[in-house]
């Protein structure tokens, strides 16, 4: 990647930041579209903590 390539990629990074995370809502609608949060707004199971993953799993086991 060439310093200019970095440049225009740093640009294009904080214009997708200013239109997701204008608000709380839009951050949210846009890490659901992306697979990070369910339809409750709680990690999926993919992003979730390993510690909450072995507890899960722990209660499922029971």
């Amino acid at each position: 990647m060439t310093k200019k390539d970095l440049i225009e990629f740093r640009r294009a990074i904080k214009a997708v930041r200013a239109v997701h995370a204008a608000s709380p809502e839009k951050a949210r609608q846009f890490l659901a579209k992306q697979g990070v949060l369910d339809k409750r707004g709680q990690l999926t199971k993919k992003y979730a903590p390993a510690k909450a993953r072995s507890l899960t799993r722990a209660k499922s086991a029971v």
